[in-house]
């Protein structure tokens, strides 16, 4: 994935910050903009968002109660809270409780912001490499298992007791190995 394939998504119940969000970074990331917490949710019901984020203040409730409502469908969503000063306990609260990634006070600096976006960018490449590596460790394993258990049958089956003990005893250290 490169930066521009991305996906950001902004949501404020302000156009005019809609717009300038999407003219400053439309050319970094891919850049979709909601005007409401209902049509935010359309937009993640709908296509694979990166990044979330929101204003604190809209008319349907705080974005706080937005980024809580997709913690449990969206669990990878990173998610970032643009709030006034005001607000910082309900911040400090909300990152200490893994609600949000970080928060951005109004108004929202554009150099800043791009970094954010650029540091996210890298620690969900870096997770998505990490699971890569898991899943095709995973693979390895269960075909291993396959191969020794496969090995074991064919030892049975010709009579070599002394091979039949250590592909046993190999297959119970990977059992062991899958379920520790």
């Amino acid at each position: 994935m490169t930066l521009q394939d991305f996906v950001v998504l902004y949501v404020d119940d302000e156009p005019a910050n809609l717009f300038a969000f999407r003219a400053a970074f439309r050319k970094e990331v891919t850049v979709l903009t909601a005007a409401s917490m209902n049509e935010g949710l359309m937009v993640l019901a709908d296509q694979p968002v990166d990044l979330l984020i929101t204003d604190q203040i809209m008319p349907e409730g705080t974005g706080l109660e937005f980024l809580q409502r997709t913690l449990q469908d969206f669990p990878d969503l990173q998610r970032i809270l643009i709030t006034a000063y005001g607000h910082l306990d309900l911040v400090r609260q909300a990152l200490n409780d893994g609600k949000i990634h970080c928060y951005l006070e109004k108004p929202w600096d554009e150099a800043q912001l791009l970094g954010i976006i650029r540091q996210a960018f890298t620690e969900i490449t870096d997770r998505d490499h990490r699971r890569d590596q898991i899943n095709a460790l995973a693979r390895q394993l269960f075909q291993s298992r396959q191969r020794v258990a496969s090995l074991l049958e064919h030892l049975h089956q010709v009579g070599d007791l002394e091979g039949s003990v250590i592909a046993q005893s190999i297959l119970q250290l990977m059992d062991r190995s899958e379920k520790g």
